[in-house]
C-alpha cells in the first residue's frame, strides 16, 4: 500500500514537473504552450501559476529605463483634507492623487492604434487572449500602457490592476477593437505609428447582394459577423414598400448607407449635466406635440445632430440626477430648525455609489432625518437602505436649496459639485481655452439644471450661448451692464434678507418664507476682466450665501474660491480637492445649442416642406378619400410579435438578454434589413462591440426565435440574406400592426373605422419604447415621434367617429389611449371635453381643463393654452374662465 502512495505521488509530482517546464518555457519563448497528453487537468493549474508568477515578476521589476522609469511608479495614495474654514473640525478623506503630472508622459496623436475600454472583469490576460489571439502577450499591453495617465487620474502600474472605463492601447495586430483618433502613449518609449494603407472604396470591387428570396433558407454560413475592412460599410438593398406603402412611413424612411462610418459621439460634460439636457430635450418634444396640428407630420429630428442626441441620451445619469434633487429638498427640510440660528452654509455636495453625501461648514446640531453623520456632524450622507418613495416624502413642498449648484468633475469616481452661490466669486485660473471649456460648461448646466427651481443667469459673452427653451439666460452687451444688474440684485436681496431677518438665502429658503423672492443672480463671463472689474465683482459678492455670484477667469490667489486647471487635473480651493473636469467645447456646446433650437423653434421653410408632404403622411386625410375597402383590418399570420408601444417585450418568444430585445426590435422596425455596420453603429452608439460580443448577440438572438418550419430560420443567417440582417416575415412588430390599421382605416366605412382604430389603439400600453436604457437610434431616426403623432391622430380620429355616433364613453376612451403617448395634447383635452358635453357632465368640463393646465404648467411652465381650448371650454361650460 505504501509502494502504491508512492508511486501515484511520483506519477502526480512528474505531471506537475512536466507542466510547469513546458508552461515556463512557453512563457520564455512567447508561445502557447503545448497540451501534455498525460498532465490531464494539472497543465491548466500550472498555467494560471506561472501567468501569476510572471506577472508579480514583471511587476516587481518592470523593464523600464531612464526617463520612462518615473511613469512606471505608482502614484502614491495622499491624504487630502476637505479644509472649509481653516479650523480644527476637518474631514479627512483618503483619495488618490492626480494631481501631479507623470514625467514623460504625453498624449500622440494616432489613427491606426485600436483601443479598449475597460469593462468588469478584464484582465491583461483575458484581453490578450480575446484580442491578440495569445494570453502570454499580456507583458506587451503592460508595457505599451504602463504609466499611461487614464481619465480618473489613475494609471496602470500594477499589472494585477486594472480599473473599469480606462483606456487601454494595443498594438496594430489587435482585432474587434476601435481605431480612434487619439490614444495615450509614452513618448519616451513608443515609436510614432505608421499609417495603415486603406484601400480606396471606388477601387473595391462591391459584392453583388443575393437574392432577398434566399433569406427563406438556411444557408451553411459560418461566421454571422463578417469584421469589415472597408472604411464605409456596403450599400444596402433596397426593397419596395409592400402593398403600396408611402416612403414616408417610419418602417421605411430609413437609409442604411445614411450613417456612414462610426464617429466617437462627443463628450457632453458628465451624466448629470446630460441629465439635465435630455429633460430639456423631452420637454420640448412634448411641447412640440402638443402644438402639432391633427395630421401634420411629426417633427423629424436633423440627421447631422443624431451624434449629439445619442451621446447626451448615452450619458444621461437620471438617478443620479434625481437623487441630487430629492436628496437636496429633503435635507434643507431636516435642518430647518438650525438654518436660521446657526447661519450654516453647504461647502460641497458629492455623489458616490448612489447616495448623496453633504460637506457642512459647521457641525448639525441635530440629525436630519433620513441622513447619517460621516464624521465631525459636518458630512451627511443618505442612509444606505434609503428609498426613492422616502426621499420623496422628505422632500415634500421644499424649495430648492441650492439652486445655484453645479458639478465641476469627478474624485474618487464620484462626481462633485459646489454651489456658486456659496463661493460668490469663483476664479478660473488655467490655461485659456480650458477655462472657456470650463466655465461655459457651468453656463449650459446652470441653465439646465434639475435641480433648481429657477436661476438668473446674467451674461456678456453671446459665445457661452443662449440655450434655447431655458428661460434662464440674458446676454447683456457689456461686461459693465452685467456688473450693474448683479448689483442690483445684491441690493433688492440683502434688503429682503434684512426684512426677513434672515443670515443668508439657504436660511431663507429653509424657513419658507418669500420662496420666490431668493432667485439667485449669476454673472458669468469666459473672458480676463480689468482690475477694476474685478474688484467691483469681489465687493458686489462679499463672502457668498447672500443671492449673487460670479464665475470669471483671474488668478486662483484673487478670491477665496478658485479652480486652477491642469492639463488633466484641478485644484479646488478651498477644500483642498483634486478633481477631474468636466469641460465643453466649443463645437459640442454648438451642437447642443443647435438640437434644442431645432427641437423648440418652428422653421417656416420645414412647416412648408410638411404641409407639401402631408398628402403621404400616414394622418392625413382621415376623413376626405372615399371608401376603397370593407370590413374591419385582418393581421397577416405571425408567431412572434416584439411590442414597442410601452414596455418592450416579445410576445412568443423567450429572450432574458435587453441587448437581444432591442437588436429585435430594431430588425422588425427596418423590415428591409440592415448591414453589420449599421446595426453595429444603432445599438452600440458609444463603442463598436466586439466580434465575439456581437456574434453572440446575433446567435442568441437567432436561437431565442427559432425555426418557422424546418428548413426556414425566422432570423435568417447573413450570407442568405445579401449581406443584411433582416427578420422573416413571421416575426412582426405591434407599432407596425397599428400602422397598418390606421392606415387601413383611412379607406373604409365609418363603423369599420371605429372597429378597426379601436383595435389599434389597444396595442397602446403606455409611451412607445418604454425602457431602462438604450434604444437611443428610436429618438434619433424619429421613430418615437411618429409613432406619438401617429397613435395621438388615430386617438382623435377615433374619438371624432365615436361622437359622431352619440357614444361619449368610446369618444372619452379613445382620447385616454392617445393621452398615454402624448400627454397635455390639447386636441385630445378637447375631445374629453366634447364627450363630457355630449354625456351632459358639464362639471366635468372644468375638470378636464384644470388637469390640462396641470400637465402643462409641469412640462413646459413658459407656455400657455391654445386659444382653441379656451374658446371651446368657454363655448362648452357657458362661463368666462378666470386666468
Amino acid at each position: 500500500l505504501i509502494k502504491i502512495f508512492a508511486v501515484v505521488g511520483w506519477l502526480a509530482w512528474l505531471q506537475v514537473a512536466s507542466s510547469a517546464v513546458v508552461e515556463v518555457l512557453a512563457w520564455i519563448r512567447g508561445r502557447p504552450a503545448p497540451d501534455l497528453p498525460s498532465a490531464g487537468a494539472v497543465q491548466p493549474r500550472i498555467r494560471k501559476l506561472v501567468a501569476t508568477a510572471a506577472m508579480l515578476i514583471s511587476t516587481a521589476t518592470p523593464h523600464v529605463t531612464g526617463a520612462s522609469a518615473s511613469a512606471a511608479t505608482a502614484p502614491v495614495p495622499v491624504e487630502l483634507v476637505l479644509d472649509i474654514d481653516r479650523a480644527s473640525t476637518r474631514l479627512v478623506r483618503t483619495l488618490p492623487s492626480v494631481w501631479t503630472e507623470t514625467p514623460g508622459v504625453t498624449t500622440q496623436p494616432s489613427q491606426v492604434a485600436p483601443t479598449h475600454i475597460v469593462q468588469r472583469r478584464d484582465t491583461l490576460w483575458g484581453l490578450a487572449e480575446s484580442h491578440l489571439s495569445d494570453p502570454f502577450r499580456w507583458p506587451e499591453l503592460l508595457e505599451l500602457n504602463q504609466g499611461v495617465p487614464q481619465a480618473d487620474g489613475g494609471a496602470l502600474c500594477d499589472a494585477d490592476l486594472i480599473r473599469t472605463g480606462w483606456v487601454l492601447a494595443f498594438p496594430a495586430d489587435a482585432t474587434g477593437l476601435l481605431a480612434p483618433p487619439t490614444v495615450p502613449t509614452r513618448t519616451s518609449e513608443a515609436p510614432a505609428a505608421q499609417p495603415v494603407s486603406i484601400p480606396d472604396p471606388e477601387e473595391v470591387e462591391p459584392i453583388p447582394p443575393a437574392d432577398p428570396s434566399a433569406s427563406t433558407i438556411e444557408a451553411p454560413a459560418t461566421t454571422d459577423a463578417p469584421v469589415s475592412t472597408t472604411p464605409h460599410p456596403p450599400a444596402a438593398t433596397v426593397v419596395p414598400a409592400a402593398d403600396g406603402a408611402e416612403a414616408s412611413e417610419p418602417g421605411s424612411t430609413i437609409d442604411n448607407a445614411a450613417r456612414g462610418p462610426r464617429v466617437p459621439l462627443p463628450v457632453v460634460g458628465g451624466g448629470l449635466l446630460a441629465a439635465s439636457l435630455l429633460v430639456l430635450l423631452s420637454r420640448l418634444r412634448q411641447t412640440q406635440q402638443r402644438r402639432r396640428k391633427p395630421g401634420q407630420r411629426a417633427r423629424q429630428p436633423r440627421p447631422e445632430l443624431a451624434p449629439i442626441e445619442t451621446a447626451i441620451r448615452v450619458t444621461a445619469d437620471l438617478d443620479s440626477a434625481q437623487l441630487l434633487d430629492l436628496g437636496l429638498r429633503a435635507f434643507l427640510n431636516g435642518i430647518t430648525p438650525q438654518a436660521s440660528e446657526q447661519n450654516l452654509s453647504i461647502q460641497a455636495v458629492r455623489i458616490l455609489d448612489g447616495r448623496l453625501e453633504i460637506l457642512l461648514d459647521q457641525p448639525l446640531a441635530v440629525s436630519p432625518e433620513g441622513f447619517e453623520d460621516l464624521g465631525e456632524r459636518r458630512a451627511w450622507q443618505t442612509e444606505r437602505s434609503i428609498t426613492i418613495e422616502r426621499l420623496t416624502r422628505l422632500a415634500e413642498d421644499s424649495s430648492a436649496p441650492l439652486p445655484s449648484l453645479v458639478a465641476l468633475g469627478e474624485a474618487d469616481g464620484g462626481e462633485v459639485l459646489i454651489d456658486l452661490e456659496t463661493a460668490g466669486l469663483l476664479a478660473i485660473d488655467g490655461p485659456v481655452e480650458r477655462s472657456r471649456a470650463l466655465i461655459r460648461r457651468l453656463t449650459t448646466e446652470a441653465a439646465t439644471s434639475t435641480w433648481a427651481d429657477h436661476l438668473d443667469i446674467i451674461t456678456a459673452d453671446p459665445r457661452l450661448g443662449d440655450l434655447t427653451g431655458t428661460q434662464r439666460t440674458r446676454n447683456v452687451d457689456t461686461v459693465e451692464e452685467a456688473i450693474d444688474e448683479l448689483a442690483a440684485a445684491k441690493r433688492l436681496i440683502t434688503a429682503a434678507l434684512r426684512i426677513a431677518g434672515m443670515p443668508n438665502t439657504l436660511a431663507a429658503r429653509a424657513s419658507g418664507y418669500g420662496t420666490a423672492d431668493w432667485t439667485p443672480a449669476v454673472f458669468l463671463h469666459a473672458e480676463p476682466l480689468t482690475p477694476n472689474q474685478l474688484e467691483r465683482l469681489r465687493t458686489i459678492v462679499g463672502t457668498g450665501g447672500r443671492g449673487v455670484a460670479a464665475v470669471v477667469p483671474a488668478d486662483h490667489s484673487t478670491s477665496e474660491w478658485a479652480i486652477t486647471l491642469g492639463e488633466t487635473a484641478a485644484q479646488v480651493k478651498p477644500i483642498g480637492l483634486t478633481i477631474i473636469p468636466h469641460i465643453l467645447t466649443a463645437d459640442t456646446a454648438a451642437s447642443i445649442d443647435e438640437l434644442l433650437t431645432d427641437t423648440a423653434v418652428d422653421d417656416p421653410a420645414r412647416q412648408t416642406n410638411d404641409a407639401a408632404d402631408e398628402a403621404d403622411s400616414l394622418s392625413a386625410r382621415p376623413v376626405a378619400d372615399p371608401p376603397m375597402v370593407t370590413g374591419p383590418y385582418i393581421d397577416p399570420p405571425f408567431d412572434i410579435e416584439v411590442r414597442v408601444l410601452g414596455d418592450v417585450d416579445i410576445d412568443g418568444a423567450t429572450v432574458d438578454r435587453r441587448k437581444i430585445v432591442e437588436l429585435l426590435a430594431y430588425l422588425t422596425l427596418h423590415p428591409g434589413g440592415v448591414t453589420d455596420e449599421h446595426l453595429k453603429t444603432a445599438l452600440w452608439p458609444n463603442q463598436a462591440p466586439s466580434t465575439a460580443t456581437f456574434n453572440t448577440t446575433i446567435s442568441q438572438a437567432r436561437h431565442a426565435l427559432g425555426r418557422r418550419t424546418e428548413d426556414i430560420l425566422r432570423f435568417p443567417h447573413f450570407a442568405a440574406t445579401g449581406g443584411l440582417y433582416r427578420l422573416d416575415a413571421s416575426v412582426t412588430c405591434d407599432a407596425l400592426r397599428f400602422e397598418a390599421r390606421a392606415k387601413h382605416a383611412r379607406h373604409c366605412e365609418p363603423a369599420d373605422a371605429i372597429e378597426t382604430l379601436r383595435s389599434a389603439l389597444e396595442l397602446v400600453r403606455r409611451m412607445p419604447f418604454s425602457a431602462p436604457a438604450g434604444f437611443e437610434w428610436a429618438h434619433t431616426e424619429g421613430l418615437i415621434a411618429s409613432y406619438e403623432a401617429m397613435i395621438s391622430d388615430a386617438a382623435h380620429r377615433l374619438a371624432t367617429l365615436q361622437l359622431e355616433h352619440n357614444d361619449p364613453d368610446g369618444a372619452t376612451w379613445a382620447a385616454m389611449q392617445g393621452l398615454k403617448v402624448s400627454p397635455g395634447n390639447e386636441v385630445l383635452y378637447r375631445d374629453r371635453m366634447l364627450a363630457s358635453h355630449l354625456a351632459g357632465n358639464v362639471p366635468d368640463i372644468k375638470t378636464i381643463l384644470n388637469e390640462l393646465c396641470e400637465v402643462v404648467e409641469a412640462n413646459e411652465p413658459y407656455d400657455s393654452l391654445q386659444r382653441e381650448t379656451l374658446d371651446l371650454y368657454e363655448q362648452l361650460a357657458g362661463q368666462r374662465r378666470k386666468r
